[in-house]
């Protein structure tokens, strides 16, 4: 693909019509990258904070839309036993995987270092959510092939339904809240699941 930046000179009076063209294709390639990073998380390639945000002011107007949000129990534990280069490879592992549970045009996004969210993409009602929201957190909970061993973790996945009066900060401040009333659920029902095996 090749961008071209034309100025045109026109003289009426000898009837010519002069045209200078620069190729800009590297400056265009550049901007386009640039865009691309501000709005996007390179270690995994998903939409990032900014973008989710941007997403959820446009959606939120037209739509009642279903926000999940997923946090990994125990990654803290891999990167101090195994290091970050270990971490930064599940992370990318998670990434595939929660893009692989569900429709490919729900929006994924890594807002920060082990949290993500789903944005789903159609309607759904809450029985449907709630069965994302435990594919996700099975999925998730599958081991970690890693060149240091098998790594086990598990997920807190909470969601939340968007009200008519909601700001994409509020929905994402509630999907939040319901991701650690899931994590204290799964901690009082049995020890923190994610440990690294040797």
């Amino acid at each position: 693909e090749v961008w071209l930046e034309v100025d045109l000179q026109v003289d009426p009076e000898e009837r010519v019509i002069c045209a200078i063209g620069r190729d800009v294709s590297e400056r265009r390639r550049a901007e386009a990258e640039l865009r691309r990073r501000a709005d996007h998380d390179d270690l995994t390639g998903l939409g990032n904070r900014a973008h989710l945000i941007g997403r959820l002011a446009h959606d939120l107007r037209d739509r009642r839309v279903h926000l999940l949000f997923v946090d990994l129990d125990g990654f803290k534990a891999v990167n101090d036993a195994h290091g970050h280069r270990v971490g930064d490879v599940i992370l990318r592992e998670v990434a595939t995987r929660i893009r692989a549970v569900g429709s490919p045009d729900d929006l994924v996004v890594r807002l920060a270092g082990d949290e993500f969210c789903v944005l789903l993409a159609a309607p759904s009602d809450d029985d449907g959510t709630g069965r994302r929201a435990r594919a996700i957190g099975d999925a998730l909970a599958e081991a970690y092939a890693t060149d240091r061993g098998v790594v086990r973790l598990g997920a807190s996945v909470g969601w939340a339904a968007s009200l008519p009066t909601d700001r994409p900060a509020d929905l994402l401040e509630r999907a939040d809240l319901a991701m650690y009333d899931t994590k204290r659920v799964r901690r009082a029902s049995r020890p923190a699941p994610a440990t690294p095996i040797a």
